[in-house]
């Protein structure tokens, strides 16, 4: 939504976002280092690097660049910054004397709009609900806004006290790092003076716990895993292109005898789980896809035609279809395939038109739809292919045409 929201005021100012926002937020705040890509980031001469928990270790991961969802996330700044940004909220829209905000607009981006009561109940931190880009709550008896941030290898948290007068801005370069949190508490707790509480060894103890939950979840999952199966085909036959009208194009490569996916920069390693399932390991360029499951399906001739992913939890499974061969599609390449083929009773004559390939029967004529291998598709007719025949140096030395009643060979003539 906030990817729809800068692609919205691109259109109603003419600007881009990142100008819109450098000229009305960032350049009137000081914020000059701001950025807003991870390659303008790693130019700067003071920059953090990103890390993740990996296999026991803290290791250091690529940058996640976010460049296609700018306005969700993708602005990189300083800490010293940062509390420029918090200064703009808790002093009503105004900063150094100069008005950015509406006092109104502050009120009303900090101004619940759905509810969302505590998941635990606990008397010291009650939840209340989601502002506008704000969550919502009251922290041993004093009202918080504030919201967090993860990112591959980067966690943040900006917290408001607005009727106390403070303000924080935690970075850290760690993934899913709580430790952001836990300072907030404890600066908090300092200078509104309330009873110290050993907020660390509670949250320690809640890490312990979840990864107690997550080994036996792992644990379970392996339980209902189908033992004995093996994929329907070779894994070099899983690999190729694969394409969402939404989502975009992923890709599937076999390297080293290992299936490795990657959509748009995430993915990672694939090990078979059973039947045509795969499953993305624990090394996954991203922990949330640690475990995802994906699906092949193979059409009526028995070709890995689609996979299935579970994206989004609360619709289906996104269907992602296998796009043809990029060797289908040139035209130097479907000039070897012309020519006229022999099936006995008739010519069938396969002929480059345009940028496709069209076949000729007596008094039939169909457009022939790249697929895989040396498969077309006969465009409008289900069921109906032809499959080029190749000899082992490569040449072409016939054609199959496939129709539900049955399969029929031709010879290419000389």
């Amino acid at each position: 939504m906030y990817l729809a929201a800068g692609y919205l005021a691109e259109h109603l100012t003419g600007s881009t976002w990142e100008e819109l926002v450098q000229r009305r937020l960032l350049g009137p705040l000081g914020m000059g280092r701001a950025n807003f890509s991870v390659a303008a980031t790693q130019k700067d001469r003071d920059h953090a690097r990103p890390y993740r928990r990996q296999g026991g270790k803290v290791v250091e991961i690529p940058f996640r660049d976010l460049t296609a969802i700018g306005p969700a996330g993708s602005i990189n700044a300083s800490v010293r910054e940062m509390a420029r940004w918090v200064m703009l909220h808790l002093q009503g829209g105004e900063v150094d004397g100069t008005r950015l905000l509406a006092r109104e607009a502050i009120a009303d981006l900090h101004t619940v709009r759905m509810p969302m009561p505590s998941a635990r109940p606990n008397p010291e931190l009650i939840g209340v609900g989601y502002a506008s880009g704000w969550m919502v709550d009251v922290y041993r008896g004093h009202r918080r806004v504030h919201h967090g941030g993860n990112i591959d290898g980067f966690s943040a948290m900006v917290t408001l006290l607005p009727d106390a007068g403070f303000g924080f801005c935690v970075l850290t370069n760690l993934d899913a790092c709580g430790m952001h949190e836990m300072v907030v508490r404890q600066l908090t707790d300092r200078l509104l003076g309330l009873e110290p509480k050993d907020w660390k060894s509670e949250a320690l103890s809640r890490r312990k716990q979840a990864d107690g939950m997550e080994q036996k979840g792992k644990e379970g999952a392996r339980a209902e895993r189908r033992t004995g199966t093996s994929p329907s085909h070779p894994l070099a036959e899983y690999a190729g292109d694969y394409e969402h009208p939404g989502y975009g194009r992923g890709r599937i490569e076999l390297r080293d005898g290992v299936l490795r996916a990657d959509f748009h920069g995430l993915g990672g390693r694939l090990e078979h789980w059973h039947f045509d399932v795969f499953a993305y390991g624990d090394d996954a360029d991203s922990p949330e896809l640690a475990g995802m499951k994906l699906m092949f399906t193979t059409d009526f001739e028995g070709e890995i035609d689609a996979l299935r992913v579970v994206l989004e939890p609360s619709t289906p499974a996104i269907v992602f279809a296998r796009q043809p061969d990029a060797r289908l599609r040139d035209a130097a390449f479907l000039r070897t395939l012309v020519g006229d083929y022999d099936l006995g009773t008739m010519v069938a004559t396969i002929a480059l038109q345009g940028e496709g390939l069209v076949l000729t029967l007596p008094g039939q004529r169909h457009e022939l739809e790249p697929g895989r291998g040396l498969v077309f598709s006969m465009h409008g007719l289900s069921g109906y292919s032809v499959r080029f025949v190749a000899d082992a140096a490569g040449k072409v030395t016939g054609l199959r045409v496939r129709q539900p009643e049955g399969v029929f060979e031709a010879v290419r003539k000389p």
